[in-house]
């Protein structure tokens, strides 16, 4: 019997991007089958092979962000670097490029000079602020867009400072997964119609969709208030406490069934009428503050009661769920050796991604 072909096996996608929100784009697709070619600037690459943080002969964040994929070296300055760019638009499906707007226009590669080479293409520009607007030209990172969208507002304590959240999300989730979102949405229509088309993903357009539902509140007339707010641990239900072992467990118990399970878990029976009381608040603090993050996960692990330890992200690897979904796991990097690897979230019964060649060289297929 034939091996099914994955998702996206036969689709070619012309990779302009670097850093984090469009490599992360089209690593996406290329786990799902895509054929990923990543265009680079010969002798540099993208910046993000050189940060300090190593694995192996590259850093961390290109061992994950850019395996599955292919590696050409293109001067876009050059006639040359354009033309040959330009041929490989001809076999393309798909363009995503991660410049400020105007920049793959001036070096021949935009939107227009690609479709004019094919008419079907599906061409994805990736900006922090979008293609239009009076902030198109300014540069940002995943910092700026989470300031810009409200995030940092609802985030720590009351009468504290804003603080920032500890992973990139708006590269991530409001700009990598926004895009491949739009562009898998986008090769449907083509299949549908045989048109290609133009996709403007600005990175604060999702930070703005991803803080939706505090802007709604806001909207609606009660703004949420940092360290007050469900969301920001401003209530005894719905935020995290410190142990003993100053460890942390977080206290999820928002529905009143779950807040009563956790009250019975901690011996507090009687706390549970008092699920919106303050006070409450304080009561708790004292009683994790008894015994160290073990023992709590141990006494309310089976409680149901949503509640979980704060786990360091060192030992994300060792968590009991995350190693049975192998979401952590091995990969051969271009010598051999076997080294970790975050793994794709998706799962699918007939065409589920795969983790197939670590990330390219530079310029392993050529340059020009």
């Amino acid at each position: 019997m034939a091996a099914q072909p994955m998702a996206l096996e036969g689709i070619r996608v012309l990779d302009l991007s670097f850093y984090l929100p469009g490599p992360f784009c089209t690593m996406m697709l290329a786990d799902l089958g895509a054929d990923v070619l990543h265009v680079e600037r010969p002798g540099v690459g993208d910046p993000a092979r050189d940060l300090p943080v190593r694995m192996g002969d590259t850093s961390a964040l290109d061992w994950w962000v850019n395996r599955n994929k292919r590696s050409v070296a293109l001067d876009l300055k050059s006639p040359a670097g354009r033309e040959a760019f330009l041929d490989l638009v001809r076999r393309a499906d798909i363009v995503v490029e991660g410049f400020r707007p105007g920049v793959a226009d001036r070096l021949g590669v935009g939107y227009e000079a690609c479709a004019k080479t094919n008419k079907a293409i599906i061409y994805c520009a990736l900006s922090g602020y979008g293609q239009t607007g009076p902030y198109r030209d300014r540069t940002g990172h995943d910092i700026n867009y989470a300031a810009e969208s409200g995030m940092f507002d609802v985030t720590g304590h009351k009468d504290g400072p804003p603080v920032v959240i500890g992973f990139p999300v708006t590269d991530v989730g409001a700009g990598g997964l926004v895009a491949s979102t739009a562009i898998l949405a986008a090769y449907v229509h083509r299949l549908r119609t045989g048109e290609g088309q133009m996709i403007d993903v600005s990175i604060l357009d999702g930070s703005v969709a991803m803080a939706g539902m505090q802007i709604m509140h806001a909207l609606a007339g009660t703004p949420p208030v940092r360290g007050v707010d469900m969301n920001s641990g401003g209530v005894p239900y719905y935020r995290l406490y410190e142990t003993a072992d100053r460890g942390h467990i977080a206290v999820g118990s928002m529905e009143p069934h779950f807040w009563e399970l956790l009250c019975r878990g901690l011996g507090r029976p009687d706390l549970a009428a008092a699920q919106h009381d303050p006070s409450v608040g304080v009561t708790l603090e004292a009683l994790f503050r008894e015994h160290p993050l073990p023992h709590w996960a141990a006494v309310l692990g089976e409680v149901h009661a949503c509640v979980s330890p704060v786990v360091p992200v060192g030992q994300v690897k060792d968590h009991p769920q995350v190693r049975d979904r192998e979401m952590i796991t091995l990969m051969a990097d271009r010598q051999g050796t076997l080294r970790p690897q975050v793994a794709n979230p998706i799962r699918m019964s007939r065409t589920p991604p795969s983790l197939r060649s670590p990330a390219p060289q530079l310029g392993q297929c050529g340059d020009a």
